[in-house]
Protein backbone atom coordinates (compact mmCIF):
# COMPACT_ATOMS: atom_id res chain seq x y z
CA UNK A 1 0.00 0.00 0.00
CA UNK A 2 1.54 3.31 -1.10
CA UNK A 3 0.16 6.83 -0.75
CA UNK A 4 1.07 10.33 0.35
CA UNK A 5 -0.18 11.45 3.75
CA UNK A 6 -2.93 9.50 5.51
CA UNK A 7 -5.17 9.05 2.48
CA UNK A 8 -8.79 8.48 3.64
CA UNK A 9 -7.34 7.99 7.12
CA UNK A 10 -5.52 4.83 5.95
CA UNK A 11 -8.83 3.29 4.93
CA UNK A 12 -7.46 0.77 2.43
CA UNK A 13 -4.52 -0.17 4.64
CA UNK A 14 -6.80 -0.70 7.65
CA UNK A 15 -9.18 -2.84 5.62
CA UNK A 16 -6.36 -5.01 4.26
CA UNK A 17 -4.64 -5.32 7.65
CA UNK A 18 -7.90 -6.47 9.21
CA UNK A 19 -8.13 -9.20 6.57
CA UNK A 20 -4.48 -10.20 6.96
CA UNK A 21 -3.55 -8.95 3.46
CA UNK A 22 -1.30 -5.99 4.36
CA UNK A 23 2.48 -6.28 4.01
CA UNK A 24 3.03 -2.61 4.84
CA UNK A 25 1.91 0.92 4.02
CA UNK A 26 4.42 3.41 2.65
CA UNK A 27 3.81 7.14 2.97
CA UNK A 28 5.82 10.33 2.91
CA UNK A 29 5.09 11.29 6.50
CA UNK A 30 3.99 9.30 9.52
CA UNK A 31 3.02 10.56 12.95
CA UNK A 32 5.86 10.83 15.48
CA UNK A 33 6.03 7.97 17.96
CA UNK A 34 6.11 10.45 20.84
CA UNK A 35 2.53 11.09 21.97
CA UNK A 36 3.61 14.41 23.48
CA UNK A 37 5.11 15.68 20.23
CA UNK A 38 2.05 14.49 18.29
CA UNK A 39 -0.21 16.42 20.68
CA UNK A 40 1.85 19.58 20.20
CA UNK A 41 1.76 19.25 16.41
CA UNK A 42 -2.00 18.65 16.40
CA UNK A 43 -2.52 22.03 18.10
CA UNK A 44 -0.38 23.90 15.61
CA UNK A 45 -1.95 26.55 13.39
CA UNK A 46 -0.04 25.09 10.42
CA UNK A 47 -2.07 22.51 8.51
CA UNK A 48 1.03 20.57 7.41
CA UNK A 49 1.98 19.96 11.05
CA UNK A 50 -1.56 18.89 11.89
CA UNK A 51 -1.48 16.41 9.01
CA UNK A 52 1.85 15.10 10.26
CA UNK A 53 0.37 14.46 13.71
CA UNK A 54 -2.64 12.68 12.18
CA UNK A 55 -0.64 10.38 9.89
CA UNK A 56 -1.29 7.18 11.82
CA UNK A 57 -4.05 4.65 12.39
CA UNK A 58 -4.62 3.16 15.84
CA UNK A 59 -5.54 -0.24 14.42
CA UNK A 60 -2.36 -0.62 12.31
CA UNK A 61 0.83 -1.47 14.27
CA UNK A 62 3.69 1.01 13.91
CA UNK A 63 5.82 -1.71 12.34
CA UNK A 64 3.55 -1.67 9.29
CA UNK A 65 3.79 2.10 8.80
CA UNK A 66 6.80 2.95 6.63
CA UNK A 67 8.00 6.27 5.26
CA UNK A 68 10.40 7.55 2.63
CA UNK A 69 12.40 9.36 5.32
CA UNK A 70 14.12 12.65 4.60
CA UNK A 71 12.91 12.61 1.01
CA UNK A 72 9.53 13.66 2.39
CA UNK A 73 10.89 17.15 3.11
CA UNK A 74 11.52 17.74 -0.58
CA UNK A 75 8.15 16.30 -1.53
CA UNK A 76 6.20 18.46 0.90
CA UNK A 77 8.19 21.66 0.49
CA UNK A 78 7.95 21.51 -3.31
CA UNK A 79 4.17 21.17 -3.22
CA UNK A 80 3.88 23.98 -0.64
CA UNK A 81 6.13 26.40 -2.51
CA UNK A 82 4.46 25.82 -5.88
CA UNK A 83 1.02 26.34 -4.34
CA UNK A 84 2.18 29.62 -2.82
CA UNK A 85 3.33 30.74 -6.26
CA UNK A 86 -0.09 29.92 -7.70
CA UNK A 87 0.97 26.75 -9.52
CA UNK A 88 -0.65 24.14 -7.30
CA UNK A 89 -1.22 21.45 -9.92
CA UNK A 90 2.26 21.87 -11.36
CA UNK A 91 3.49 21.45 -7.80
CA UNK A 92 1.46 18.25 -7.49
CA UNK A 93 2.95 16.99 -10.73
CA UNK A 94 6.52 17.55 -9.55
CA UNK A 95 6.10 16.45 -5.93
CA UNK A 96 4.08 13.36 -6.89
CA UNK A 97 6.88 12.27 -9.21
CA UNK A 98 9.44 12.89 -6.46
CA UNK A 99 7.42 10.71 -4.08
CA UNK A 100 6.91 7.86 -6.58
CA UNK A 101 10.62 7.82 -7.46
CA UNK A 102 11.58 7.78 -3.77
CA UNK A 103 9.34 4.78 -3.18
CA UNK A 104 10.48 2.95 -6.34
CA UNK A 105 14.19 3.08 -5.50
CA UNK A 106 13.86 1.50 -2.04
CA UNK A 107 13.38 -2.07 -0.88
CA UNK A 108 10.17 -2.79 1.00
CA UNK A 109 8.66 -5.89 2.67
CA UNK A 110 8.01 -8.81 0.35
CA UNK A 111 4.72 -8.44 -1.53
CA UNK A 112 2.83 -9.76 -4.55
CA UNK A 113 0.58 -6.75 -5.15
CA UNK A 114 1.14 -3.01 -4.94
CA UNK A 115 -1.80 -0.71 -4.31
CA UNK A 116 -0.98 2.94 -5.09
CA UNK A 117 -2.87 6.18 -5.65
CA UNK A 118 -3.22 8.20 -8.83
CA UNK A 119 -0.78 10.95 -9.81
CA UNK A 120 1.83 9.70 -7.29
CA UNK A 121 2.29 6.18 -8.67
CA UNK A 122 3.78 6.24 -12.17
CA UNK A 123 7.46 5.52 -11.46
CA UNK A 124 6.51 2.94 -8.84
CA UNK A 125 4.17 1.09 -11.22
CA UNK A 126 6.88 1.05 -13.88
CA UNK A 127 9.35 -0.48 -11.43
CA UNK A 128 6.91 -3.00 -9.94
CA UNK A 129 5.72 -4.31 -13.31
CA UNK A 130 9.30 -5.18 -14.22
CA UNK A 131 9.29 -7.46 -11.16
CA UNK A 132 6.03 -9.12 -12.17
CA UNK A 133 4.08 -7.48 -9.34
CA UNK A 134 0.33 -6.97 -9.81
CA UNK A 135 -0.35 -3.22 -9.85
CA UNK A 136 -3.58 -1.66 -8.56
CA UNK A 137 -4.14 2.06 -9.07
CA UNK A 138 -6.73 3.89 -6.99
CA UNK A 139 -8.00 6.86 -9.01
CA UNK A 140 -8.73 9.42 -6.31
CA UNK A 141 -10.99 11.69 -8.37
CA UNK A 142 -12.80 11.85 -11.73
CA UNK A 143 -9.47 12.86 -13.29
CA UNK A 144 -9.06 15.15 -16.28
CA UNK A 145 -12.43 13.94 -17.55
CA UNK A 146 -14.20 16.67 -15.59
CA UNK A 147 -11.93 19.58 -16.54
CA UNK A 148 -14.31 20.86 -19.24
CA UNK A 149 -17.24 20.66 -16.83
CA UNK A 150 -15.51 22.69 -14.14
CA UNK A 151 -14.14 25.25 -16.59
CA UNK A 152 -17.62 25.80 -18.05
CA UNK A 153 -18.86 26.43 -14.53
CA UNK A 154 -16.08 28.94 -13.94
CA UNK A 155 -17.13 30.83 -17.05
CA UNK A 156 -20.70 30.87 -15.76
CA UNK A 157 -19.68 32.10 -12.29
CA UNK A 158 -16.41 34.07 -12.78
CA UNK A 159 -16.91 36.03 -9.56
CA UNK A 160 -16.49 32.79 -7.57
CA UNK A 161 -13.16 31.83 -9.14
CA UNK A 162 -10.13 32.32 -6.93
CA UNK A 163 -7.75 30.06 -8.86
CA UNK A 164 -8.89 28.82 -12.29
CA UNK A 165 -9.04 25.06 -12.66
CA UNK A 166 -6.37 24.33 -15.25
CA UNK A 167 -4.52 21.02 -15.29
CA UNK A 168 -0.95 21.16 -16.68
CA UNK A 169 -0.50 18.85 -19.64
CA UNK A 170 2.24 17.00 -17.81
CA UNK A 171 -0.14 16.30 -14.94
CA UNK A 172 -2.76 14.90 -17.35
CA UNK A 173 -0.20 12.87 -19.30
CA UNK A 174 1.12 11.42 -16.07
CA UNK A 175 -2.22 10.00 -14.90
CA UNK A 176 -3.02 8.66 -18.37
CA UNK A 177 0.26 6.74 -18.36
CA UNK A 178 -0.68 5.34 -14.95
CA UNK A 179 -4.02 4.18 -16.36
CA UNK A 180 -2.28 2.48 -19.27
CA UNK A 181 0.27 0.64 -17.12
CA UNK A 182 -1.87 -0.39 -14.13
CA UNK A 183 -3.40 -3.86 -14.15
CA UNK A 184 -6.48 -2.69 -12.22
CA UNK A 185 -7.92 0.80 -11.78
CA UNK A 186 -10.07 1.24 -8.69
CA UNK A 187 -12.49 4.16 -8.50
CA UNK A 188 -14.90 4.97 -5.69
CA UNK A 189 -17.99 5.86 -7.72
CA UNK A 190 -19.73 5.19 -11.00
CA UNK A 191 -19.33 8.89 -11.75
CA UNK A 192 -15.53 8.59 -11.63
CA UNK A 193 -15.65 5.39 -13.68
CA UNK A 194 -17.59 7.07 -16.45
CA UNK A 195 -15.47 10.24 -16.45
CA UNK A 196 -12.08 8.54 -16.64
CA UNK A 197 -13.34 6.08 -19.26
CA UNK A 198 -14.42 9.06 -21.36
CA UNK A 199 -10.95 10.55 -20.84
CA UNK A 200 -9.19 7.46 -22.17
CA UNK A 201 -8.90 4.87 -19.38
CA UNK A 202 -9.54 1.29 -20.50
CA UNK A 203 -13.09 0.53 -19.36
CA UNK A 204 -12.40 -3.14 -18.67
CA UNK A 205 -9.76 -2.27 -16.08
CA UNK A 206 -12.00 0.02 -14.04
CA UNK A 207 -13.65 -1.36 -10.90
CA UNK A 208 -15.92 0.53 -8.48
CA UNK A 209 -15.23 0.20 -4.75
CA UNK A 210 -17.19 2.69 -2.61
CA UNK A 211 -15.36 4.17 0.37
CA UNK A 212 -16.22 3.31 3.97
CA UNK A 213 -16.97 5.30 7.09
CA UNK A 214 -16.80 3.99 10.63
CA UNK A 215 -17.18 6.44 13.42
CA UNK A 216 -13.99 5.77 15.39
CA UNK A 217 -11.77 6.33 12.35
CA UNK A 218 -13.37 9.07 10.31
CA UNK A 219 -12.51 12.66 9.73
CA UNK A 220 -14.87 14.38 12.09
CA UNK A 221 -15.60 12.55 15.29
CA UNK A 222 -15.83 9.39 17.38
CA UNK A 223 -16.94 6.11 15.85
CA UNK A 224 -17.94 2.68 17.07
CA UNK A 225 -15.12 0.48 15.82
CA UNK A 226 -13.60 -2.83 16.86
CA UNK A 227 -16.68 -5.04 16.75
CA UNK A 228 -16.04 -6.06 13.16
CA UNK A 229 -19.49 -4.95 12.07
CA UNK A 230 -19.12 -1.21 11.63
CA UNK A 231 -21.36 1.42 13.18
CA UNK A 232 -24.48 0.09 14.87
CA UNK A 233 -27.78 1.43 13.59
CA UNK A 234 -30.24 2.57 16.26
CA UNK A 235 -33.39 0.52 16.76
CA UNK A 236 -36.14 1.31 14.27
CA UNK A 237 -38.54 1.47 17.20
CA UNK A 238 -36.59 4.12 19.11
CA UNK A 239 -38.31 7.42 19.77
CA UNK A 240 -37.56 10.18 17.33
CA UNK A 241 -36.41 13.48 18.82
CA UNK A 242 -38.87 16.37 18.60
CA UNK A 243 -38.30 18.77 15.70
CA UNK A 244 -35.90 21.55 16.73
CA UNK A 245 -37.07 25.06 17.36
CA UNK A 246 -35.50 28.10 15.75
CA UNK A 247 -34.14 28.38 12.23
CA UNK A 248 -33.23 25.34 10.16
CA UNK A 249 -29.45 24.88 10.09
CA UNK A 250 -28.12 23.92 6.68
CA UNK A 251 -24.55 22.62 6.86
CA UNK A 252 -21.67 22.54 4.41
CA UNK A 253 -18.39 20.84 5.41
CA UNK A 254 -15.54 20.62 2.92
CA UNK A 255 -13.47 22.68 0.53
CA UNK A 256 -15.31 25.84 -0.47
CA UNK A 257 -14.97 26.25 -4.23
CA UNK A 258 -16.77 26.24 -7.57
CA UNK A 259 -16.16 22.55 -8.19
CA UNK A 260 -17.99 21.66 -4.98
CA UNK A 261 -20.89 23.95 -5.93
CA UNK A 262 -20.62 26.65 -3.28
CA UNK A 263 -22.13 29.15 -5.75
CA UNK A 264 -25.45 27.30 -5.61
CA UNK A 265 -25.49 27.30 -1.83
CA UNK A 266 -24.94 31.06 -1.77
CA UNK A 267 -27.65 31.66 -4.35
CA UNK A 268 -30.07 29.35 -2.55
CA UNK A 269 -29.36 31.25 0.67
CA UNK A 270 -30.11 34.48 -1.15
CA UNK A 271 -33.43 33.10 -2.39
CA UNK A 272 -34.31 32.04 1.18
CA UNK A 273 -32.97 35.14 2.91
CA UNK A 274 -36.26 35.95 4.67
CA UNK A 275 -37.00 32.37 5.72
CA UNK A 276 -36.13 30.82 9.14
CA UNK A 277 -32.91 29.21 7.89
CA UNK A 278 -29.18 29.56 8.60
CA UNK A 279 -26.39 28.30 6.36
CA UNK A 280 -23.16 27.21 8.09
CA UNK A 281 -20.15 26.85 5.78
CA UNK A 282 -17.07 25.15 7.25
CA UNK A 283 -13.95 24.36 5.25
CA UNK A 284 -10.93 25.77 3.46
CA UNK A 285 -12.06 28.91 1.61
CA UNK A 286 -11.33 28.75 -2.12
CA UNK A 287 -13.40 31.70 -3.35
CA UNK A 288 -12.54 35.44 -3.48
CA UNK A 289 -13.16 37.53 -0.38
CA UNK A 290 -15.77 39.58 -2.23
CA UNK A 291 -18.01 36.50 -2.41
CA UNK A 292 -18.09 36.31 1.37
CA UNK A 293 -18.51 40.06 1.80
CA UNK A 294 -21.46 40.20 -0.60
CA UNK A 295 -23.18 37.01 0.58
CA UNK A 296 -26.57 37.20 2.33
CA UNK A 297 -26.66 37.57 6.09
CA UNK A 298 -28.02 34.08 6.67
CA UNK A 299 -24.62 32.50 5.88
CA UNK A 300 -21.89 31.94 8.48
CA UNK A 301 -18.44 31.41 7.00
CA UNK A 302 -16.41 29.48 9.59
CA UNK A 303 -13.34 28.48 7.59
CA UNK A 304 -11.45 25.25 8.41
CA UNK A 305 -12.24 23.72 11.80
CA UNK A 306 -10.70 21.07 14.08
CA UNK A 307 -12.49 17.72 14.00
CA UNK A 308 -14.30 18.06 17.37
CA UNK A 309 -15.80 21.38 16.29
CA UNK A 310 -16.89 19.96 12.95
CA UNK A 311 -18.55 17.08 14.78
CA UNK A 312 -20.63 19.51 16.82
CA UNK A 313 -21.82 21.11 13.60
CA UNK A 314 -23.18 17.77 12.41
CA UNK A 315 -24.97 17.31 15.71
CA UNK A 316 -26.77 20.66 15.35
CA UNK A 317 -27.54 20.46 11.62
CA UNK A 318 -30.99 19.88 10.14
CA UNK A 319 -29.73 19.09 6.65
CA UNK A 320 -26.39 18.77 4.85
CA UNK A 321 -25.79 20.20 1.37
CA UNK A 322 -23.41 18.92 -1.29
CA UNK A 323 -24.37 20.38 -4.70
CA UNK A 324 -21.08 19.17 -6.20
CA UNK A 325 -20.28 19.35 -9.90
CA UNK A 326 -17.80 16.50 -9.71
CA UNK A 327 -16.51 14.35 -6.86
CA UNK A 328 -14.73 11.02 -6.69
CA UNK A 329 -16.97 9.99 -3.79
CA UNK A 330 -17.43 12.78 -1.18
CA UNK A 331 -16.83 11.23 2.23
CA UNK A 332 -18.66 14.14 3.86
CA UNK A 333 -22.02 12.71 2.77
CA UNK A 334 -21.28 9.52 4.71
CA UNK A 335 -20.21 11.52 7.75
CA UNK A 336 -23.48 13.44 7.67
CA UNK A 337 -25.58 10.29 7.29
CA UNK A 338 -23.75 8.53 10.13
CA UNK A 339 -24.70 11.50 12.30
CA UNK A 340 -28.34 11.16 11.28
CA UNK A 341 -28.33 14.26 9.04
CA UNK A 342 -30.22 14.08 5.71
CA UNK A 343 -28.12 15.04 2.67
CA UNK A 344 -29.03 17.06 -0.42
CA UNK A 345 -26.60 15.94 -3.11
CA UNK A 346 -26.16 15.66 -6.86
CA UNK A 347 -25.59 12.46 -8.80
CA UNK A 348 -22.04 13.56 -9.67
CA UNK A 349 -20.36 11.64 -6.84
CA UNK A 350 -20.76 8.31 -5.04
CA UNK A 351 -24.22 6.74 -4.99
CA UNK A 352 -24.82 7.04 -1.27
CA UNK A 353 -28.01 9.04 -0.68
CA UNK A 354 -31.29 7.23 -1.36
CA UNK A 355 -33.56 9.87 -2.85
CA UNK A 356 -36.52 10.56 -0.58
CA UNK A 357 -35.25 8.27 2.22
CA UNK A 358 -31.89 9.55 3.50
CA UNK A 359 -32.00 12.84 1.64
CA UNK A 360 -32.63 14.13 -1.85
CA UNK A 361 -30.71 14.00 -5.14
CA UNK A 362 -30.97 17.17 -7.27
CA UNK A 363 -29.57 18.02 -10.67
CA UNK A 364 -26.20 19.72 -10.56
CA UNK A 365 -26.33 23.39 -11.43
CA UNK A 366 -30.04 23.73 -10.52
CA UNK A 367 -30.26 26.35 -7.78
CA UNK A 368 -34.07 26.38 -7.92
CA UNK A 369 -34.20 22.66 -7.16
CA UNK A 370 -31.71 23.07 -4.30
CA UNK A 371 -33.67 25.94 -2.76
CA UNK A 372 -36.94 24.05 -3.20
CA UNK A 373 -35.69 21.01 -1.27
CA UNK A 374 -34.27 23.17 1.51
CA UNK A 375 -37.64 24.92 1.68
CA UNK A 376 -39.28 21.52 2.32
CA UNK A 377 -37.12 21.09 5.40
CA UNK A 378 -37.95 24.63 6.55
CA UNK A 379 -41.72 24.15 6.37
CA UNK A 380 -41.74 20.54 7.56
CA UNK A 381 -39.50 20.73 10.61
CA UNK A 382 -40.05 17.06 11.45
CA UNK A 383 -38.69 15.91 8.07
CA UNK A 384 -35.10 15.79 9.34
CA UNK A 385 -36.17 13.75 12.36
CA UNK A 386 -38.18 11.32 10.27
CA UNK A 387 -35.24 10.74 7.93
CA UNK A 388 -32.63 10.52 10.67
CA UNK A 389 -32.82 6.77 11.28
CA UNK A 390 -32.78 5.99 7.56
CA UNK A 391 -29.64 8.11 7.33
CA UNK A 392 -27.86 6.16 10.05
CA UNK A 393 -29.08 2.89 8.62
CA UNK A 394 -27.78 3.80 5.16
CA UNK A 395 -24.35 4.71 6.58
CA UNK A 396 -23.97 1.15 7.88
CA UNK A 397 -23.87 -0.12 4.29
CA UNK A 398 -20.41 1.45 3.89
CA UNK A 399 -18.25 -0.45 6.36
CA UNK A 400 -14.56 -1.30 6.50
CA UNK A 401 -15.39 -4.98 6.04
CA UNK A 402 -17.48 -4.28 2.94
CA UNK A 403 -14.70 -2.15 1.46
CA UNK A 404 -11.99 -4.76 2.13
CA UNK A 405 -14.10 -7.63 0.81
CA UNK A 406 -14.92 -5.84 -2.43
CA UNK A 407 -11.30 -4.82 -2.97
CA UNK A 408 -9.90 -8.31 -2.44
CA UNK A 409 -12.66 -9.87 -4.53
CA UNK A 410 -11.48 -7.74 -7.47
CA UNK A 411 -7.82 -8.53 -6.86
CA UNK A 412 -8.40 -12.27 -6.41
CA UNK A 413 -10.45 -12.40 -9.61
CA UNK A 414 -7.64 -10.74 -11.55
CA UNK A 415 -5.05 -13.08 -10.03
CA UNK A 416 -7.09 -16.09 -11.19
CA UNK A 417 -7.32 -14.66 -14.70
CA UNK A 418 -3.55 -14.17 -14.78
CA UNK A 419 -3.00 -17.76 -13.65
CA UNK A 420 -5.23 -19.07 -16.44
CA UNK A 421 -3.47 -16.91 -19.03
CA UNK A 422 -0.06 -18.07 -17.76
CA UNK A 423 -1.05 -21.75 -17.90
CA UNK A 424 -2.31 -21.35 -21.48
CA UNK A 425 0.92 -19.68 -22.51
Amino acid sequence: MVHKGSRDHFLAARALFKRGNLAGVVTDIRAPKSAGLAAILSRSRFSVLKRWAAAKADDIPDSYLLSIGWSAIGVRSTAWLMAKLGWAYKGFEISDAMFARAVARRDWPAHEIVFAYSYAALELIEAEKKKGILTVLNQIDPGPGDEDLVQAEERRWPEYVLRPYRLPQGYVDRVKREWKLADIIVVNSEWSRDRIAAAGAEAGKIKVVPLAYERDHGTTGPRDYGTGSGPVAPSLTSNLPPPPSGPLKVLWVGNVNVRKGIQYVVEAARMLDHQPVEFIVAGEIGVPRKVIDSSPGNIQWLGPLPRPEAQRLYEDAGVFVLPTLSDGFAMSQLEALANGVPVIVTANCGRVVEDGKSGFVVSHGDVDALASVIRRFIYDRSLSSRMSEECRKRATDFTLDAYGSRLMEIVDSHVQIRKVEFSRA
